[in-house]
């Protein structure tokens, strides 16, 4: 390159060397302004976005909501970056909450709106989904209502359910009025007693089967279910009276007994031991004296049917 031009690029690259280095400090600042002023034009650009909402039904004092409480829905909306961020972070919080006691009793239908939604006055609303929301607000009631035992499988063959009583046996129901009308009792279970060959006691949850209703009290009871063998009944006849010291019976007597089936089966007469009650002699109609007959011996589980048995005595010993 010739002498001359060398020295033009020279003189040329000063002059742009210095006019870049000249107030470094100054073009320095305008830079980072013009970057901030560049990034705050994103955070106020406008955009789109859908958020997820859940939404609490909150119910005045001494009333409830009918089902759940907790709905759901969700809000397309265009605006700053930086508001619908705001918004997204406030909702994810907590719930909306919208207060039930100014619609009052009974079902209502809402529908859904900027203001309902607490949405910036920034943001504008594209779309709301679902854009209505159905709830029923009810009076809150209790009631006391027995407890009933569910009972899963059978016992033992041969043998069957012969009581079953929770303990306590009534407990205090909370809920919406309409519901716990319907109500008269909770349910204790299961308990499995299947293949069961003696009684069982054990502890059971209780639970109302009707959803929105809770129980005061308690969450478990003590139950008892008595298993033993199926009752049936027998009538003997014939059965002789053993006499008193004073007075001896007239005629022999006849016994209607209801027990297991196995100890009523092996029950012979002569198990049996039938005493006059002589303290009980006493003098009816037509001159007739009869005397309450005392029955002893029965097997366990084994009674008697039927009232007092009496017969005709007459004076006498032995």
């Amino acid at each position: 390159m010739p002498p001359d031009r060398r020295q033009v690029v020279k003189r040329v690259g000063a002059v742009v060397r210095a006019a870049f280095l000249k107030d470094l400090a100054l073009k320095s600042v305008a830079l980072l302004l013009a970057l901030l002023f560049w990034g705050s034009l994103q955070l106020v650009e406008d955009t789109k976005e859908t958020i997820e909402l859940e939404l609490m039904v909150a119910p005045p004092p001494g009333h409830v909501v009918v089902g759940d409480a907790l709905r759901r829905s969700q809000v397309t909306v265009t605006g700053p970056v930086n508001d619908i961020k705001n918004y997204q972070r406030s909702v994810a919080e907590r719930p909306i909450h919208l207060n039930a006691s100014e619609y009052g009793l009974g079902r209502t239908s809402v529908y859904l709106n900027k203001e309902l939604l607490g949405l910036p006055r920034h943001l504008r609303t594209v779309a709301i989904r679902p854009s209505m929301i159905t709830f029923f607000v009810d009076k809150e009631a209790t009631r006391v209502v027995a407890v009933k035992p569910q009972l899963q499988g059978d016992p033992s063959a041969g043998l069957t359910v012969t009581s079953v009583h929770a303990t306590p046996s009534r407990l205090t129901i909370r809920g919406p009025a309409s519901k716990i009308e319907t109500l008269d009792h909770v349910v204790a279970g299961p308990i499995d007693i299947a293949g069961a060959v003696n009684s069982i006691s054990t502890t059971a949850a209780v639970r109302t089967e009707q959803p929105g209703v809770s129980i005061v009290d308690l969450a478990e009871v003590q139950v008892a279910v008595e298993i033993n063998a199926p009752l049936k009944e027998r009538r003997m006849a014939g059965l002789v009276v053993e006499p008193g010291e004073r007075f001896q019976p007239n005629e022999t007597m006849n016994l209607r007994l209801k027990g297991p089936k196995d100890s009523l089966t092996r029950l012979r007469a002569n198990d049996l031991r039938l005493r006059l009650d002589e303290s009980s002699v006493q003098k009816g109609a037509g001159g007739r004296w009869t005397a309450r007959v005392l029955v002893e011996g029965l097997p366990q589980g084994v009674i008697r049917l039927g009232s007092v048995p009496r017969v005709d005595v007459r004076r006498g010993s032995p």
